[in-house]
């Protein structure tokens, strides 16, 4: 496999050749902010960070630099090619971790679907079509993945459990998974992030309110927009902003609920 690798003021981030603009992207030390300092906000030097949607695994990069050898990187990517260069992405930043990488998409059935992907990069990928009139059809590749769930993957898990997810209209299923995980691991304190997209839940056939609904009553707690600069917790996700589109972050631990 061709790399490119590039240094910045705090990590070294590998891409696969074809993503070139998207490593060019990273020489700019404002892109991602915001969830670059999520992550640095909430990772422990023991926590267990999860990647659901990891691509290349930059934020898998950033995760692994602040962590100790007692930290663990699970990185859960169902594009198999990309696995070497998610690897090389915590092995630069520190050799010393736990890590361990899972190709599959999560789903609530272990199967086998159709994966519909962007192919210019390989940067967006999602089991939830897109309508041809919204994307570039001469640019998508429609390959067969794996498909398994959460629960089933993982194992074990530390005290602090970080979870990072972009899955491009599956995020209900996630969620619904993180609470039957988090039955398992009821002493663990959980902090998630994921892409709130009104778009993308109605690809998957939910809704905003759904997914608000569901997150207050099986986590009971409240969600939050995350400041796209310096990654805290802004504004409250709720009906008076249910149409806004951004990175949103929520707490809980169930033996604590």
């Amino acid at each position: 496999d061709e790399f490119i690798i590039i240094q910045t003021n705090e990590n070294f981030f590998c891409f696969p050749t074809k993503q070139l603009n998207h490593a060019l992207s990273y020489l700019n030390n404002d892109f991602d902010i915001g969830m670059r300092r999520w992550i640095k906000l909430n990772c422990k030097p023991d926590s267990t960070f999860i990647d659901i949607g990891a691509n290349v695994g930059t934020f898998s990069a950033v995760a692994s630099k602040l962590m100790t050898e007692n930290g663990t990187i699970i990185a859960i990517e169902p594009i198999s090619s990309l696995e070497n260069c998610i690897r090389q992405n915590v092995m630069l930043n520190n050799s010393a971790i736990n890590f361990k990488y899972i190709p599959v998409a999560l789903s609530n059935d272990s199967d086998v679907r159709e994966l519909q992907l962007f192919e210019l990069d390989n940067r967006v990928s999602t089991l939830w079509a897109y309508e041809d009139n919204k994307k570039n059809v001469s640019t998508i590749k429609n390959i067969k993945v794996k498909t398994s769930k959460l629960d089933k993957e993982i194992k074990s898990l530390n005290e602090d459990t970080v979870v990072k997810i972009d899955v491009e209209g599956s995020e209900m299923e996630i969620l619904q998974q993180i609470n039957l995980l988090s039955d398992r691991f009821p002493n663990s304190n959980f902090t998630i992030a994921f892409e709130y997209s009104p778009s993308h839940f109605k690809r998957a056939n939910t809704s905003s309110e759904e997914i608000i609904n569901f997150i207050k009553k099986n986590f009971h707690c409240n969600c939050y927009f995350i400041d796209q600069f310096d990654g805290t917790n802004n504004e409250e996700l709720s009906r008076d902003n249910i149409d806004q589109h951004g990175n949103v972050s929520f707490s809980f631990c169930k033996n604590k609920i």
